[in-house]
């Protein structure tokens, strides 16, 4: 709506001649306001193998920070640790464990492992990574991009038996990781909406209508 206000104001106060005014294209981002209240689970269909994921948003300052590039994924991990938490608050422990950003390997979602004791979980890691730039790609909002939120890999159970054949899949992972907003209350997801900028240019051999006139 204010797009379109700006664009009429534009036509009929300033440029007082008819314009060709394409659709406008807004890109949404999803979120999270509050720290999930459940810790999601995904299971493989045998039950051996289960995942625990839990959500929560970043502040927005590193969300900045990461969209920025001052924080990024190609930073020295231990330097990268050490920034998160002298300006940021993070555990340093929690600094060092993060496996992804997303999504395209950059985005400002953080998938973090914070397990304790857990073994197996280089078998795993690759395919949460997978999961995380797929589900962070197209939320289950309005299957726009998501901003600001960090999962949180809580524990893991995989059955020695199934390693190297593909034990926790990439849909099973994902399924996971967008769980949590699905069966969260309206309450807790939010949809980001950009300040509107409009901009407008001339050429610069464009000449006034009371120019020509006179």
């Amino acid at each position: 709506m204010s797009t379109f206000l700006s664009t009429q104001d534009l036509q009929d106060d300033h440029a007082g001649v008819p314009l060709k005014i394409s659709d406008p294209v807004v890109p949404y981002r999803e979120s999270v306001k509050a720290e999930s209240s459940i810790v999601a689970l995904s299971k493989s269909q045998n039950k051996h193998n289960r995942l625990y994921v839990k959500a929560l948003p970043l502040d927005e300052e590193l969300t900045k920070a990461i969209e920025s590039g001052k924080v990024s994924s190609r930073d020295d991990f231990k330097l990268r640790a050490r920034v998160l938490a002298d300006e940021y608050g993070w555990d340093v422990t929690d600094a060092r464990k993060i496996w992804a950003f997303g999504p395209d390997t950059t985005g400002s979602n953080l998938l973090v492992d914070v397990t304790k004791g857990v073994q197996y979980l280089n078998e795993i890691k690759d395919s949460c990574i997978a999961a995380l730039q797929w589900a962070t790609k197209e939320g289950v909002c309005a299957e726009e991009n998501m901003r600001g939120v960090r999962f949180n890999v809580i524990d893991v159970t995989v059955r020695y038996m199934n390693i190297g054949y593909g034990c926790l899949s990439n849909s099973i992972c994902s399924y996971t990781l967008m769980l949590f907003i699905v069966e969260e209350d309206n309450l807790f997801r939010r949809c980001v909406v950009p300040v509107t900028l409009l901009a407008c240019s001339r050429h610069r051999h464009f000449r006034s209508l009371s120019t020509l006139a006179s």
